[in-house]
């Protein structure tokens, strides 16, 4: 079961201290486009000198430990929260000093697609990136519509996380959805 998956996944985290695969949900759709899983190296590149402050948004622990390690390695400093409440709340605590959001789409009490609105209305310059392994979802299409907003399908490889997080840090005007 995804019970047992999850424990033995935990205890290996405990083992080795790091995960390398975010596990989540099988898509909605059986025939969406699947990621291939490719031998990329378990570290993003060098740490950056700038220190980016990133908020995490994400529900599930285990996944949100998987994000948040490898931006930390990268030098990245790393805000988390539970759900979207939470995300909020943290937002609205530090958006002066954040570069970028990164949440999950599906999460109880205040959706991603939810918090996505309501950043972009409080902060129409900062980068958000919207994580979903349900590529049908109307709401990720609602979430996409919105500027400087980059979407990261589930799974993905720590390298994939940096490299979409690279990108909304890096993206200073216009349009930048990107996948």
């Amino acid at each position: 079961t995804l019970d047992d998956v999850l424990l033995a996944t935990r205890r290996s985290i405990e083992l080795v201290g790091s995960l390398d695969a975010v596990i989540h949900p099988p898509t909605e759709d059986a025939n969406a486009d699947a990621t291939t899983v490719t031998s990329e190296p378990a570290l993003p590149p060098e740490p950056r000198s700038g220190g980016e402050c990133v908020l995490v948004v994400e529900d599930e622990d285990l996944v949100r430990s998987a994000i948040c390690g490898p931006l930390r390695r990268a030098g990245m400093v790393v805000l988390e929260a539970r759900n979207g409440e939470e995300g909020l709340d943290l937002f609205r605590e530090r958006r002066d000093k954040l570069g970028a959001v990164i949440t999950d789409l599906v999460m109880p009490r205040l959706p991603g697609g939810e918090l996505v609105r309501i950043v972009r209305e409080e902060a129409p310059t900062l980068p958000l990136v919207v994580m979903s392994g349900y590529r049908t979802d109307p709401a990720l299409r609602d979430a996409l519509e919105q500027p400087m907003t980059h979407f990261l399908a589930k799974p993905f490889s720590p390298a994939q996380l940096h490299a979409a997080v690279e990108a909304a840090l890096a993206s200073t005007h216009g349009d930048a959805r990107t996948e």
